[in-house]
C-alpha cells in the first residue's frame, strides 16, 4: 500500500471521528464533550460523553452514605519508560474504560468518575455498590492489561527496565490499586478527609500483589 494512500485514509479516519464528536456535542447542546478514543492499535473505537468539573465538592452528599474512591497505577511509570508515553496514553484510557463500564453497569444512577490527571483516579458511589463496583473494576482490567505488553513480555510476567545507572531491573505487570472512604461506619467530616482516608487504604492495598482493592471498614 502506498504512502499516498495510507495518508489518505488517516486523514479520512480523522474527519470522522471529529464529525462524531460534534454531533455528540451538539445532540447535548454543549453540556457535554465528546472524545473518540482508539483501543487496540485502532482495533475498536469509542465515544466518550462526560462532564467536566472543577471542584469533586460538588459531587459529595454528606447526609447521604457516599464510599469516595481513589485509585492509581502501579509499575505505570516504568511501563511509560519501557513502551513511550503513546502506550502509556492507551492504558489510562483503557483504565477509564474499565471505570466507566463497572460505573455503568453497578446501578447507581448517580455514581461518579474522575480522572485527576495521570494514572490517578477518583469515583463517589453509594456504599451499597462500592464493593462490585471495586471487583469489577480489578476483574476486567487484569483480563485487558496484558494486550498492552509485547508478547514476549506478558509471557515472562514483567518488563526489564534500565536505571540510570545502566543497571537492569524487573517490574511486573502493571496492576490496579484502589482505596475507598465510606460513612457508613463512621462520619466524615470533609472532602479532605474522604481524600485521606481513600488513600491511607490504597497504600495498603499497594502493599499487596496484583490488582487490589480495599475498603476502610473502621469505626
Amino acid at each position: 500500500m502506498s504512502q499516498f494512500l495510507i495518508d489518505s485514509m488517516e486523514d479520512a479516519r480523522k474527519r470522522t471521528l471529529t464529525r462524531l464528536e460534534q454531533a455528540c456535542e451538539e445532540a447535548a447542546d454543549g453540556a457535554l464533550a465528546c472524545e473518540s478514543v482508539s483501543l487496540y492499535n485502532g482495533g475498536q473505537y469509542f465515544l466518550y460523553k462526560y462532564r467536566r468539573y472543577n471542584d469533586v465538592r460538588l459531587v459529595f452528599a454528606p447526609e447521604d452514605g457516599i464510599a469516595a474512591f481513589g485509585g492509581d497505577l502501579d509499575n505505570f511509570k516504568e511501563f511509560n519508560d519501557h513502551y513511550g508515553f503513546m502506550r502509556g496514553d492507551s492504558v489510562i484510557k483503557y483504565t477509564a474504560q474499565v471505570l466507566l463500564e463497572a460505573a455503568e453497569a453497578s446501578g447507581d444512577p448517580e455514581v461518579f468518575v474522575g480522572h485527576v490527571g495521570g494514572d490517578d483516579f477518583v469515583a463517589v458511589i453509594d456504599p451499597i455498590f462500592v464493593e462490585e463496583f471495586c471487583k469489577s473494576v480489578v476483574t476486567n482490567f487484569d483480563q485487558g492489561i496484558l494486550d498492552f505488553y509485547d508478547t514476549a513480555d506478558a509471557l515472562q510476567g514483567y518488563i526489564e527496565v534500565m536505571d540510570r545507572r545502566g543497571e537492569r531491573h524487573a517490574f511486573p505487570i502493571s496492576s490496579l490499586s484502589l482505596g475507598v472512604a465510606t460513612n457508613v461506619r463512621r462520619r466524615i467530616n470533609s472532602e479532605w478527609e474522604a481524600s485521606a482516608i481513600a488513600s491511607e487504604m490504597k497504600e495498603y492495598a499497594k502493599r499487596q500483589a496484583g490488582s487490589v482493592y480495599e475498603i476502610d471498614r473502621r469505626t
